[in-house]
C-alpha cells in the first residue's frame, strides 16, 4: 500500500508545484494524470482492502483528484455490497461523510475542473445523504464551500446552486443562503451547441473571465439545468427572502420567476410565484405594484384569471376598508391554506394598519390619537392601543414622526409628523453613500458580464442567423443592431427553455 500511495502522492505533487509550466502543459499533464489514476484505482486491490488508509494519508488540497477519485471509488464498492444508495459510511457521522466534507473544505479547485463529474457527485452525495437522515443543516456548510471554491464570483447557475437553497429551506438555516443569493445569476451552462467550436476544449487552468468558460454542460460540474429548476432556484430564493422580511429582494426574485419566457400558458411554479408576488408587493409597499414590462398582456390575463382571490385582497387592501379586508381574508381562507400563503396574508393585515398611518404622514402634519384612528382604524378601535401601536412604528422608523403628550391628561395626544432631523439626516446620507459604494462596485462587475453577454449573444446561431436574414432584405443590416461577439453561456433557447415548456 506504501508503495501505491507514493507512487499517486509523486504524480499528484508535480501539479500542485507547477507554477512555473505553461497553462497548456499543465492541461496536458494533468489528463496523463487521470488516465493513470483511473487505471490504478480499480486495479489496486489493497485501495479497498486497506480500508481508508490512503484517504487518511492524501491531503486534499495537494491531492485532489486521486483523492477524489478513490473516494468515489470506496462509494461505489461500499453501495455494490449493501446494496442501499445511502450506506451508513456516506451518512452524516460516517467515515466517507467525514472525508467528503474534509476535502469540500479544502480541494484544489483548478483540479477539480477536470473531474467534474466526480466532484459533482460527491457533492450531490454529501446533500442527498443529509436529507436521507433528516439532518440537512450538515450538509449547508460544506457545499457552500465547494460552491464558492470553484466559482468565487457565484456569478454561474450550476444545480449546486438549488441543491444548497433546498437544503437551507428544510433546515431552516435561512441565513446560511444569503452570501449565494445575494450574488448576481448572469450566467448557465452551455451547452454543445453554445461552444465556440464544437472540437475546440478550453483550458481549464487559464485564467478565465467568468466560470461560464470552463463549466458548461459537458464539463460535469453541473447537472444540466432544466428550465423548472431555474425557476424553482429564485422561487425558493425568495421564500428565504420573505422569511427574513427582506421584502424587495423577495420581490426582485418573485419577478424573474413570473416573467420568465412563456409559450402558451404559464407553469404551475410560476403561478405560485404570482401569488406570493402580490402579496409581497402589499407588503413591500403597501400597493400592488406595476407589472413587470416583460410579461405580456396576454399572460397577465392568464395569471389574473388564476390568482382571483389575491387579486381581489390587493384591491381591498388599497381601498383602505379594513372590514372588508378582514372579511375578505375569513371567506379565502381555505385557499390561503392550500396554497400555503396564510402567514403572508396575516402579514398582510397586520401591515394594513402601519401603510395607513404611514399615508396619513402625506396628507397632515399633526393630528390627534383619537382623529388618527378615525383616519386609519385599528383593529380594536381604542386610541389607548393605537398609541401604542403608533409608538411602535415610530421606534421602528416605519413611521417618521414623534407623540407629543400634553399637561392636561384628558387631552388626546398628538401625532406629528415630521421631516428627518438634522442627525438622522446625517445618518442617513451615510447610510445612502455606503450603500452607493456598494452598489457601484456591483454594477460595475455586473457591466462586465453584460458586455460578455452582448458578444456572446453577437455570436449566437440565431442572431447571425436574424443578421443574415436582414442583409437580403431591402436596407441592409439589422436595424439597431450593436457589435456583439462570442458566446460565454446560456440556455439553449430552443432545447432548454421552450422544450420544457411543451
Amino acid at each position: 500500500m506504501a508503495e501505491v500511495l507514493s507512487q499517486i502522492c509523486s504524480l499528484s505533487s508535480q501539479l500542485h508545484y507547477s507554477n512555473d509550466i505553461a497553462d497548456q502543459d499543465y492541461d496536458n499533464q494533468t489528463y496523463d494524470l487521470l488516465a493513470q489514476l483511473r487505471q490504478i484505482i480499480p486495479t489496486a486491490s489493497n485501495i479497498i482492502s486497506g480500508e481508508f488508509y490512503f484517504l487518511d494519508n492524501l491531503e486534499p488540497s495537494l491531492h485532489t483528484l486521486p483523492y477524489l477519485l478513490i473516494w468515489g471509488h470506496h462509494v461505489c464498492s461500499i453501495r455494490n455490497e449493501s446494496g442501499n444508495p445511502f450506506p451508513e459510511a456516506v451518512r452524516p457521522g460516517g467515515k466517507l461523510w467525514s472525508k467528503a466534507v474534509h476535502f469540500l473544505m479544502g480541494f484544489d479547485p483548478i483540479q477539480v475542473r477536470y473531474a467534474g463529474s466526480e466532484w459533482r457527485e460527491l457533492v450531490e452525495l454529501v446533500g442527498q445523504s443529509a436529507f436521507a437522515v433528516s439532518k440537512p443543516f450538515l450538509a449547508i456548510q460544506p457545499i457552500r464551500e465547494a460552491i464558492f471554491r470553484l466559482d468565487p464570483s457565484c456569478s454561474l447557475f450550476t444545480s449546486s446552486h438549488l441543491l444548497l437553497v433546498k437544503l437551507c429551506l428544510h433546515a431552516r438555516a435561512y441565513r446560511h443562503a444569503l452570501p449565494i443569493l445575494n450574488k448576481p445569476i448572469c450566467h448557465f451552462p452551455a451547452g454543445p451547441e453554445q461552444n465556440q467550436s464544437e472540437n475546440q476544449q478550453p483550458i481549464l487552468r487559464a485564467r478565465h473571465e467568468s466560470s461560464a468558460q470552463f463549466v458548461k454542460n459537458s464539463s460535469g460540474l453541473s447537472a444540466k439545468v432544466t428550465y423548472r429548476e431555474h425557476l424553482e432556484y429564485f422561487l425558493n430564493g425568495a421564500m428565504i427572502y420573505m422569511v427574513l422580511k427582506q421584502w424587495k429582494k423577495a420581490l426582485h426574485f418573485l419577478t424573474i420567476v413570473i416573467s420568465s419566457p412563456v409559450i402558451n400558458s404559464v407553469s404551475m411554479v410560476m403561478v405560485e410565484a404570482y401569488k406570493k408576488w402580490i402579496l409581497v408587493s402589499l407588503l413591500d409597499n403597501g400597493k400592488l405594484v406595476q407589472t413587470p414590462a416583460a410579461i405580456s398582456s396576454h399572460t397577465i390575463k392568464i395569471y389574473r384569471s388564476i390568482t382571483k382571490p389575491y387579486v381581489t385582497l390587493a384591491g381591498v387592501f388599497e381601498s383602505g376598508d379594513f372590514s372588508r379586508l378582514e372579511a375578505e381574508v375569513e371567506i379565502a381562507r381555505p385557499i390561503w391554506h392550500t396554497d400555503g400563503n396564510t402567514g403572508l396574508v396575516l402579514q398582510v393585515v397586520g401591515a394594513f394598519e402601519k401603510f395607513r398611518y404611514r399615508k396619513l404622514g402625506g396628507t397632515f402634519a399633526a393630528l390627534t390619537i383619537s382623529d388618527a384612528v378615525q383616519r386609519a382604524p385599528s383593529r380594536s378601535g381604542r386610541s389607548t392601543n393605537a398609541e401604542q401601536f403608533i409608538a411602535a412604528l415610530i421606534m421602528s422608523k416605519t413611521v417618521n414622526a414623534n407623540l407629543s403628550h400634553p399637561n392636561d391628561l384628558e387631552k388626546s395626544t398628538m401625532l406629528r409628523f415630521s421631516n428627518l432631523g438634522s442627525s438622522a439626516s446625517a445618518l442617513e446620507d451615510s447610510l445612502m453613500r455606503s450603500r452607493l459604494v456598494e452598489d457601484s462596485w456591483s454594477l460595475a462587475n455586473l457591466m462586465g458580464h453584460v458586455e460578455e453577454g452582448d458578444y456572446v449573444l453577437g455570436m449566437s446561431k440565431e442572431y447571425i442567423e436574424n443578421l443574415l436574414r436582414n442583409q437580403k432584405q431591402p436596407g441592409g443590416p439589422l436595424k439597431g443592431g450593436k457589435n456583439l461577439g462570442s458566446f460565454s453561456g446560456g440556455f439553449d433557447i430552443e432545447e432548454d427553455i421552450m422544450g420544457d415548456l411543451c
